[in-house]
């Protein structure tokens, strides 16, 4: 007969796993009657401000005077009379007189350059902006020549425009990135933590984004802007070689009808035939260094202009990137009070966990 003996050993682990059972079941219903927190923030952050919508006026920028090379009146004037076939007005009796004059200070070489003067000769002389020997002599005689002979000659003519000078601004710091804009909140970690950045990072997307839309079309304009100051640039710029051709072929062209004058009365009037030979020879050596000099201070003025006009887009580019900037940081400046005052509050609850 086989006999079946429940030991005392076996009686008591039977009962410890009922009461471990027991524990485990208990703790179970426990954990279902008290789930997680659930934390939300994003009530608390509806009330910051947007970033207001971006105006920008673009600027405009009047043409330079770039003034010129002017014809002598005096020497028209002067021209008309002799073609007028007449005899000579006193007025032009005068001119001829104060060239005489002029020439009575001058090289024999001058005078000899001036009476060997030929078409070909004006041409070669036209096409120099600087003159060396006897010439160069002629050019300081002419710099300290009396008004009476001046004002026989071409003359530059100089606008206010040529009394500017460029600006500068700092173009530097155009561009700010948010991270370095952005105010810093705390750092901390767990679910609460979480809950409220995950609200503040919400909330603030709106103005990133518009933040960084706005700063690209910031920097469009001034893009935009700075192509179009080169494009008025190099137009002034052909506008001044084209206008230097002009000049220079006005110029030739009125030393040698001069010249054609005095040829005219080379037989009858010898003496007087050399007088107007010096004044087409000081017409054409003023005339070249005339259109040199207007030409240097013509693209200076075009230089300084386009300069000027950079200068005043970077500066109304700093200034629109730095609105558009501080309407970004008041508003994370809100929305990290909110958050700052969010992270308090999940300390206060024991960290959020």
């Amino acid at each position: 007969m086989k006999m079946n003996l429940y030991t005392p050993v076996k009686r008591t682990s039977f009962y410890a796993g009922i009461l471990f059972l027991s524990v485990t079941l208990t703790n179970c219903s426990n954990d279902d009657d008290n789930p997680p927190e659930d934390f939300d923030f994003s009530e608390q952050f509806q009330d910051i401000d947007e970033i207001p919508d971006l105006v920008i006026d673009e600027p405009t920028f009047d043409e330079p005077d770039l003034g010129g090379v002017e014809q002598s009146a005096e020497t028209e004037s002067l021209l008309a009379d002799f073609n007028d076939g007449d005899d000579l007005s006193s007025e032009t009796q005068a001119k001829i007189d104060a060239l005489d004059d002029f020439a009575a200070g001058l090289s024999s070489e001058v005078l000899t350059e001036a009476e060997s003067l030929d078409d070909a000769r004006l041409e070669e002389l036209m096409a120099l902006d600087s003159f060396d020997g006897d010439l160069a002599s002629l050019v300081t005689a002419l710099e300290n020549a009396p008004a009476e002979v001046k004002q026989l000659l071409p003359a530059i003519r100089f606008s206010d425009d040529f009394n500017m000078s460029a600006s500068a601004v700092n173009r530097n710091g155009l561009g700010v990135d948010i991270k370095e804009a952005v105010s810093q909140a705390i750092e901390e970690e767990g679910p609460c933590y979480d809950a409220a950045k995950a609200a503040y990072d919400t909330a603030l997307a709106p103005a990133t984004t518009k933040y960084e839309e706005q700063q690209a079309q910031i920097e469009a304009f001034q893009t935009t802007q700075e192509a179009a100051a080169i494009t008025r640039s190099e137009s002034r710029t052909t506008n001044v070689s084209e206008a230097a051709g002009t000049y220079r072929t006005e110029i030739l062209e009125r030393a040698k009808s001069i010249l054609s004058i005095a040829n005219d009365y080379e037989a009858s009037q010898p003496e007087l035939a050399q007088t107007v030979k010096l004044l087409a020879l000081v017409y054409v050596i003023q005339g070249s260094q005339a259109l040199a000099e207007w030409d240097t201070a013509a693209t200076n003025l075009i230089q300084v202009r386009r300069a000027t006009e950079e200068a005043t887009i970077a500066a109304l580019t700093t200034d629109y990137l730095g609105n558009v900037l501080a309407s970004y940081e008041a508003i994370n400046g809100q929305a990290t009070t909110i958050l700052n005052a969010a992270y308090r509050n999940c300390h206060n609850q024991g960290g959020g966990n």
